[in-house]
């Protein structure tokens, strides 16, 4: 090998490395913020709040996994509890300002609705998308592991 095959090879590696990091830090760092604003502006929408303990998107398949998660109304009453929220979603519908889920998984949930005696959604209260939103949702396949559903019915 000539020594500028050689020199080649190290620019090229060292380029490559140099764009792996950088593709791993807009990953972990800059995608979480991205996503955060047109949800919470959703969530916010319909009178709801997330909170979570631990968040990890996957560098390959760019699955969001969450871990403790709350999802609670404006009053503070919870709606669901889950202890693990695995989400696989598409990136390029983003760029678009759509969000599409193809498939959520819920593990060992608690989801708490609230009726009326017309069995009728009270809690939570959704509220259909306004025409103002910029953002669109498509939500996809959801699958519920080793969960309760705890219905309550006012007479």
């Amino acid at each position: 090998m000539t020594r500028r095959s050689t020199k080649r090879r190290k620019i090229v590696l060292s380029a490559f490395v140099v764009g792996l990091i950088l593709y791993c830090v807009a990953l972990l760092w800059l995608l979480p913020g991205l996503l955060k604003s047109p949800i919470n502006a959703q969530l916010k929408q319909n009178h709801l709040k997330i909170n979570y303990q631990h968040l990890w998107i996957n560098p390959l398949t760019l699955d969001i996994h969450l871990r403790e998660t709350t999802l609670e109304d404006l009053s503070g009453h919870s709606i669901l509890d889950a202890q693990k929220m695995t989400i696989d979603w598409q990136l390029w519908p983003l760029l678009n300002r759509h969000i599409n889920i193809n498939h959520l998984l819920l593990k060992e949930a608690t989801l708490n609705l609230h009726l009326n005696a017309d069995n009728q959604l009270i809690r939570p209260a959704l509220n259909p998308p306004s025409g103002d939103s910029q953002w669109q949702f498509s939500p996809g396949r959801i699958e519920v592991i080793d969960s309760s559903l705890y219905l309550q019915r006012d007479q």
